[in-house]
């Protein structure tokens, strides 16, 4: 039997995490997921409060968040944020960093065309400052062997379970899933992984791969919005893109941009020199009231690279020039 798979738009920009029987999990500040953030496009975001839009994930430069392309684009690829807030979730308070293309750059694919069946639905959203730290840092997953594998995500937006369907006002909430990449479709302009949300029935095992994993099985729908999946523990191995057959409810299946196919274009960017600004109002070691200690430096370890060290931890690093 052969399904057909109907592709949902993704114009409220929500993402929308669902559990196969249970919600999925609330991820706390304070764990490796500190750096997978909100992007506010109401601008409303405080200390205190959040409002998510899309997700995206904090980059190993500490200066650049990982998203969807669809998040900061119109339909025709053509660039439209020109204000969003990106939002750290952090054990004291939460940091809100003004982006958007008022303020730094925003960049996607040449390939990207708007068209999120045809691949290369990424976004590389610049921040003004470095990112608060301790927030995690992520590489991207740079190999060819995610067909079978199982990955980790995490985002904000709606939940609910793949029998109820999405539960309303219950977003703008960091959750944890998991899932098993079942197909790599190859798309026009780029590879998309696959993974589909099982409930143990080969009814509704729409990619054919295992009938589920368990109750931590998980899925994004009708809206899905640039948050990362995770293999090898911190490696970006793919981008939510889209959503197909039916949206919140078993045998959905998931779509996300292929990270490996991108890291020329991903490096290009991050290579890319610019002003390095630390904002000490935007990092918990300048809100603390205690003493602070900056220091610039070669990498005792590696005298190639240039270190920004708070407190003696590295807030950023670079390849030094001569």
């Amino acid at each position: 039997m052969v399904r057909r798979l109907r592709m949902e738009s993704l114009e409220d920009r929500r993402l929308l995490v669902v559990g196969a029987f249970d919600v999925p999990e609330i991820v706390p500040p304070g764990t490796v997921f500190d750096g997978v953030v909100a992007l506010d496009y109401s601008n409303s975001s405080d200390g205190t409060t959040l409002s998510s839009g899309c997700s995206g994930s904090l980059l190993f430069t500490g200066r650049h968040i990982l998203t969807a392309g669809h998040c900061v684009t119109d339909g025709g690829g053509n660039l439209n944020v020109s204000n969003v807030q990106v939002v750290f979730e952090m054990p004291d308070r939460n940091y809100a960093f003004d982006a958007g293309t008022s303020v730094a750059p925003i960049d996607v694919p040449p390939a990207w065309n708007g068209n999120v069946g045809d691949g290369a639905d990424l976004g590389i959203i610049e921040l003004p400052a470095i990112a608060p730290f301790p927030a995690a840092r992520y590489d991207i997953y740079r190999s060819s062997s995610e067909l079978n594998d199982l990955y980790v995500f995490a985002g904000y937006g709606l939940t609910g379970t793949g029998a109820q369907g999405q539960v309303p006002g219950s977003g703008d909430i960091k959750r944890l899933g998991h899932n098993e990449f079942g197909n790599i479709l190859n798309a026009a302009n780029g590879d998309i992984l696959q993974g589909d949300l099982d409930d143990g029935t080969a009814g509704n095992n729409t990619l054919g791969d295992s009938l589920g994993l368990d109750n931590g099985e998980a899925a994004t729908t009708s809206g899905d919005s640039g948050a990362p999946a995770f293999l090898n523990g911190r490696e970006i191995a793919g981008v939510n893109s889209f959503t197909s057959g039916g949206g919140n409810f078993f045998g959905q299946v998931d779509s996300l941009t292929r990270v490996s196919d991108f890291q020329a274009f991903i490096d290009d960017v991050l290579d890319d020199p610019a002003d390095i600004v630390l904002d000490m109002n935007l990092q918990p070691a300048g809100t603390d009231g205690a003493q602070t200690n900056i220091t610039l430096q070669l990498d005792p370890d590696n005298a190639g690279r240039t270190q920004l060290l708070v407190n003696s931890n590295e807030v950023w690093s670079a390849p030094s020039t001569q």
